[in-house]
């Protein structure tokens, strides 16, 4: 008898160890569909719950423990500035000791975690008077040879764990979800020790233009903005040098940060050649054009060739990219960087934006998330199409 082989259905064949390197996530999910499983499987098949309620509620209570081991090593380095005091705590099983502390590091990296901590702590807090060391439900007997659950509960209905567990994965996984979230904004470190980017991006938008800043108002206005959002002078006055050098927040207050990797000029010559091109042939990249002898494919290649430079291209690639919204606005330079850094030549670069039939709409919305107004309005001024420009 082989326990541990592999086996004729491959569909069957669960990849573990270095064979695909999974994670404690992998081990988390696991025991979250188990639990699905099971409860399913008891409810629909009439099975006698007396015995699968143990396994149930063990991989269910598991599944706990290892989402707070999880998130509290991740939350800490959402901001890098969070520490856990005790590492031995993250080799414990202890239920409460665990859910303290992964409160406590979520209250110290961002107040929207509020919510889902209190939509998910009702359930861990059970899982926790119940079973808090994740020994209740694996075995009958304590170390000191007592029953477990003798003076706690005696009746368990697998309906209604399976309903309240389904509420609780929910949660765990919005709880997941947001942490992910946070990690990408945070990121783009457009942070302060008061204010996460979110909040600068709201406070930039409340702030008066900063041609008003030296009038009597704008003091009311920033006291009004310091009591709302709990932070200090000082603390605002930090978020405040923080909006005017951000492309897109410092547009809230009537500054634009133009981008010098390439002019409005050359952003318009290139999008009306790209659109006249797309419009003339639907060819599928530049090496297929160039193939069938399209006359005006050949001279758009030469065009970008004879007037971009790696860094210019770069710029437009970028500016296609960042209007991704999986991107941040901030991206853009890293992402400029990145393209002008790589191996390719100017006629590799060619080539390659030569065969991006449908770059140009991608280049416009990249401007607008970067506000860039005045190469929009430079670009429509020469007869490209840019869509409504009205939210300027």
């Amino acid at each position: 008898m082989n326990l541990f082989a592999s086996g004729e259905n491959t569909q069957l064949n669960a990849c573990v160890g270095r064979n695909g390197w999974p994670g404690t996530n992998y081990y988390a999910n696991g025991f979250d569909s188990a639990v699905h499983t099971m409860c399913r499987d008891t409810i629909s098949r009439g099975f006698g719950p007396d015995e699968v309620v143990y396994p149930i509620v063990f991989c269910a209570r598991h599944r706990v423990e290892l989402f707070l081991k999880m998130q509290i090593r991740l939350i800490e380095r959402v901001r890098g500035h969070i520490t856990v005091t005790d590492p031995k705590l993250m080799r414990t099983h202890d239920l409460g000791a665990l859910w303290e502390m992964y409160v406590t590091v979520s209250e110290q990296c961002d107040p929207r975690y509020k919510e889902v901590v209190s939509l998910i702590e009702p359930a861990i807090r059970e899982f926790w008077l119940i079973d808090p060391t994740g020994e209740t439900f694996r075995y009958a007997y304590d170390n000191n040879n007592k029953k477990h659950l003798e003076s706690t509960v005696s009746l368990i209905n697998i309906e209604v764990f399976y309903s309240a567990f389904c509420a609780l994965s929910e949660g765990i996984k919005n709880a997941e979800i947001l942490t992910d979230f946070l990690s990408n904004e945070y990121g783009t470190g457009t942070y302060t020790k008061q204010a996460s980017r979110s909040v600068i991006e709201n406070i930039s938008k409340e702030l008066t233009r900063k041609s008003n800043w030296r009038k009597s108002c704008f003091k009311v206005v920033k006291n009004g903005i310091c009591e709302r959002y709990s932070i200090s002078q000082r603390g605002l006055s930090e978020i405040i040098d923080v909006i005017k050098s951000h492309r897109e927040f410092a547009f809230n207050i009537g500054i634009e940060i133009s981008i010098e990797d390439i002019s409005a000029e050359k952003i318009a010559n290139f999008l009306e050649f790209r659109i006249r091109v797309t419009a003339e042939s639907n060819k599928s990249n530049w090496r297929d054009g160039l193939l069938s002898g399209s006359d005006l494919d050949r001279e758009f290649y030469s065009f970008l060739c004879g007037n971009y430079s790696i860094r210019e291209m770069s710029a437009l690639l970028a500016l296609a990219d960042v209007s991704s919204p999986s991107y941040y606005s901030e991206a853009y330079d890293d992402l400029c960087a990145q393209y002008e850094c790589g191996e390719s030549d100017t006629a590799e670069f060619s080539g390659y934006l030569n065969g991006k039939s449908f770059i140009a709409p991608k280049i416009i919305i990249g401007l607008k998330k970067l506000r860039q107004i005045s190469t929009l309005k430079h670009i429509s001024s020469v007869g490209v199409d840019v869509g409504d420009l009205t939210f300027f």
